[in-house]
């Protein structure tokens, strides 16, 4: 997958694995349980990473990286403070 200001193409496979750990570190911190993971929960991750990312090159960020995304996907989940969103 390419994006205009990114030379390099983003591993989607491994950036979606990374923030799963990231989701499943986030949610075992804030409910002290593991959170249920599906097929329905992993397309929704993917869209959702694909929107962080649409809206990191909207931002203008140049050379954008995994680590990059993973930033924002770990921002954006500190950011939440409506709790149905984690159930």
């Amino acid at each position: 997958m390419s994006y205009a200001s990114n030379a390099n193409p983003l591993d989607m496979n491994s950036l979606y694995t990374e923030c799963l750990d990231i989701w499943y570190d986030f949610y075992l911190y804030r409910e002290n349980t593991k959170p249920v993971h599906d097929g329905k929960q992993g397309r929704h991750l993917k869209e959702l990473l694909k929107k962080i990312i649409q809206k990191t090159v909207e931002a203008g960020v140049e050379n954008i990286t995994e680590a990059t995304i993973q930033d924002n996907f770990s921002l954006f989940l500190h950011c939440i403070k409506d709790e149905w969103i984690l159930s």
